[in-house]
């Protein structure tokens, strides 16, 4: 892991990243490629946000303070929102299965009646045609 030394000049702190560039595939080793993106990538931004927070106290406390009071009611809205998105989805799902339930059932007896209205039709139909038949109306 590489190491960060802080720089002491004019009072003021200032860290410098030494990371290694060079280039690795995914595949090769995953740890140190993870590693090298987050050295190059996201390490000097925390330490440029580290410096301004040294460099400006006042407006650093004040901007944290502001973060951490917006935090609550910020979270207490999405914990709302996504409390009412389960119970509309419930309450939903509820009629939905009401409605669906005796619909389903409604064309479940359809299905019945029309099957059994086609086989006596067909069979009735067969047994009529062969009685007929056996009076000598067909030839």
């Amino acid at each position: 892991m590489s190491s960060h030394p802080k720089n002491h000049s004019n009072n003021s702190t200032t860290y410098t990243t030494h990371t290694n560039h060079k280039t690795t595939k995914p595949n090769d080793n995953i740890t140190e490629y993870l590693q090298t993106l987050f050295e190059a990538h996201i390490l000097p931004h925390i330490f440029r946000l580290l410096d301004l927070a040294q460099a400006n106290p006042l407006i650093s406390s004040f901007l944290l303070v502001q973060f951490l009071c917006s935090c609550v009611p910020i979270a207490l809205f999405i914990i709302g929102a996504v409390v009412a998105a389960a119970t509309a989805l419930m309450v939903f799902s509820c009629v939905a299965a009401f409605v669906l339930g005796p619909v389903v059932l409604g064309t479940t007896v359809l299905g019945v009646v029309v099957w059994g209205c086609a086989w006596v039709g067909g069979v009735g139909g067969r047994v009529a045609f062969e009685a007929l038949k056996s009076y000598g109306v067909f030839p």
